[in-house]
């Protein structure tokens, strides 16, 4: 909890403070700037509210509780998108009401959290005797989270490359790509799900030391994830003109042409952006922060050269190759990264057994 505190206060001050600069390294069209700039602002200095949720929903997970984290991010999709219309249509509000409801959604979706905690779960209550910080804890923590934070980090900058390609391709361009990766986010839900779901099954047998169920658990999770890939890729692709106009009501026609291309491209891809769910998660599950790190810096430096290929070339099309790129580079990396660090967590097991004679 220290160290959520002294994070939120680092990035929400850095965050606010850098705006400006960012929107213009961007290459932000003139006449999205200051829409742009409000959004992210309310974004920014609502980080504590997320903070506040996933901290908290990730201890619940911790102790075998997935339910109730669920749940509550159920209740605050809902809240988020009656916030949405009611400020938006009704309070003439913009894309500033759009952050508005995400962060309220949030902050609700945290109080929420903390309200079960406090009245259902001793396991996680806290006295003035655990506000001491032990620098073996620091230590522990820091040794996972930098890692864990720096691959998530160079992910997003890789994203900013992309959208910063993008933005030189004019407005309904940039349009077009925001409502296509809402529907990639959408449909690719179940990735990120069953990531989570990986990182503390890992996690738990990795405690007693069952490799074989850890390795039959990402064999199952790989398979189901594969052919969820598949069948989603068929199905958004049929279904986008109707999924469309659920988040544009405007030049639909001309997006869902865009939106044609980017889920071409793309969906085709779903199986490799799975498996980077599956691996990095399985092997933050395991105490492996360094290669999920590294599987980042592939992602980056992959995305990177495709979006500035695009960006001389002025290519939509391009620019949705540059996630490909990522995706597959990044997969083949982990998979490789999963079958050499389980083969040495295998090879220990045997030395230890081996030495202490059972």
């Amino acid at each position: 909890m220290i160290l959520s505190v002294i994070v939120t206060i680092f990035m929400t001050l850095i965050s606010l403070a850098g705006v400006d600069n960012l929107l213009g390294w961007m290459n932000t069209p003139e006449d999205i700037f200051q829409m742009s700039r409000k959004y992210i602002m309310v974004i920014c200095a609502g980080i504590c509210c997320n903070v506040l949720y996933n901290l908290q929903a990730s201890m619940l997970r911790a102790i075998g509780n997935s339910v109730v984290p669920l749940v509550l991010l159920f209740i605050s999709s809902v809240v988020n998108i009656v916030l949405d219309y009611v400020l938006i249509v009704y309070g003439n509000m913009g894309v500033e009401g759009a952050a508005v409801a995400t962060v309220i959604s949030q902050g609700l979706s945290g109080m929420l959290c903390l309200i079960y905690i406090v009245k259902a779960v001793p396991m996680l209550h806290v006295n003035r005797s655990h506000f001491r910080l032990e620098w073996q804890c620091v230590k522990n923590q820091l040794s996972v989270g930098i890692p864990m934070a720096l691959q998530f980090s160079i992910t997003a900058v890789g994203t900013i490359l992309v959208q910063s390609a993008l933005n030189l391709l004019g407005f309904i361009a940039v349009a077009s790509y925001s409502v296509s990766c809402k529907v990639e986010q959408l449909v690719t839900q179940p990735f990120a799900a069953m990531g989570v779901t990986m990182a503390t099954y890992c996690a738990q047998n990795r405690g007693i030391n069952d490799l074989d169920r850890i390795g039959k658990g990402v064999k199952a999770s790989n398979i189901m994830s594969a052919v969820y890939a598949v069948v989603i890729y068929g199905v958004s692709y049929v279904l986008l003109p109707f999924i469309i106009p659920l988040f544009a009501s405007e030049d639909i026609e001309i997006i869902t042409q865009y939106a044609k291309i980017y889920i071409g491209v793309c969906g085709a891809f779903f199986i490799p952006l799975g498996m980077i769910f599956i691996f990095r998660n399985a092997l933050q599950g395991c105490g492996y922060g360094f290669m999920p790190m590294m599987g980042g810096v592939v992602e980056l430096a992959s995305r990177s050269v495709l979006a500035f290929v695009a960006a001389k070339m002025l290519s939509y099309t391009g620019v949705c190759f540059a996630n490909v790129s990522a995706w597959l580079t990044a997969g083949v990396f982990l998979w490789i990264a999963y079958h050499v660090l389980m083969k040495r967590m295998i090879k220990n097991e045997i030395k230890t057994v081996g030495e202490s004679g059972t």
